[in-house]
């Protein structure tokens, strides 16, 4: 449904945070709202949920992508070292994570980032590229979202499982990560760069990333290999996503993210959920209620 002149004014306010201000914001004016409260509880179910599904599907991609000596048999062993988030800000998180790059004892050039859903992987790449320029990030699960997009842009049949295995395996055969571009479809020309985050994180699209994401390991890690070897001298690569996959990136450095009550993590999606959903100027039915109600605050 389309926003009203109230709710474009919640829109224009959010618009000029920080991404990782928004949802506190959103949070701060509805902590004790009923629905707000249903709402964090629906969204605690679906990340736990998500992230038994991600096992079994990242277990699954990874065991296709070796049988097709898309990856080796055996990965590189990492260390992890723990970051609790509790109580912490992204920012806070992201001097945590650029201490440990500095006390390290040998040159650090690739940080992994890990963890369950809703953590704030993304949130600390984000805050360490504003801590220090020297700071590139790469996403996995961004990828993963391009080629679902050129998937659905070919016209294939996601539904049919051999249909979607060949056009992934097409797909992947040119894609390329280029120099001050990123990753690219080198036949149709079009980059990552070019395709709108909302539109990549709609329903249709995240209906497919977990199909994808059975056929398409291999090809993100070596595109990931392709952006490590291409990054600029002296710059430090920050990967986020999940250990199974991570773990192929060899990084020198390896940190999970952990937080020891998982409500707060719903409370913080939710709270990403509603600013999302206004800063689109569409929000579902299910949060129109709770949009209206921020617009009357």
């Amino acid at each position: 449904m389309e926003l009203d002149s109230e709710s474009e004014r919640l829109e224009h306010i959010l618009s000029r945070l920080e991404p990782a201000v928004r949802s506190e914001w959103v949070i701060s004016r509805l902590r004790r709202n009923s629905d707000f409260e249903d709402l964090c509880l629906e969204v605690e179910s679906e990340l736990l949920a998500r992230d038994q599904a991600d096992e079994v599907l990242l277990a699954t991609g990874v065991e296709y992508a070796m049988q097709n000596g898309e990856l080796p048999a055996k990965p590189a062993e990492i260390s992890w070292t723990q970051l609790s988030i509790d109580g912490k800000n992204p920012d806070e998180v992201a001097r945590e994570v650029d201490a440990l790059a500095h006390r390290y004892t040998k040159e650090v050039r690739v940080i992994a980032i890990s963890g369950m859903s809703g953590v704030g992987k993304g949130t600390t790449v984000a805050a360490l590229t504003r801590l220090d320029p020297w700071y590139t990030s790469w996403s996995n699960g961004d990828v993963f979202r391009f080629i679902a997009w050129l998937v659905q842009k070919s016209g294939e049949n996601a539904g049919e499982t051999s249909v979607l295995e060949a056009a992934v395996r097409r797909i992947g055969q040119h894609l390329q990560v280029r120099p001050g571009v990123g990753v690219m479809h080198a036949v149709d020309g079009v980059a990552r760069a070019e395709v709108a985050d909302s539109e990549l994180r709609g329903a249709e699209i995240s209906a497919v990333v977990p199909l994808v994401a059975r056929f398409a390991q291999g090809i993100v890690i070596r595109l990931l290999q392709s952006a490590l070897a291409s990054a600029p001298l002296g710059s430090i690569i920050l990967i986020e996503g999940r250990r199974t996959t991570l773990q192929f990136a060899k990084p020198d450095l390896g940190v999970e993210l952990v937080c020891t009550d998982r409500s707060v993590l719903s409370i913080r999606r939710a709270g990403q959920r509603i600013a999302d959903a206004i800063l689109d100027g569409r929000p579902p039915e299910r949060l129109l209620g709770l949009v209206r109600h921020l617009s009357t605050l």
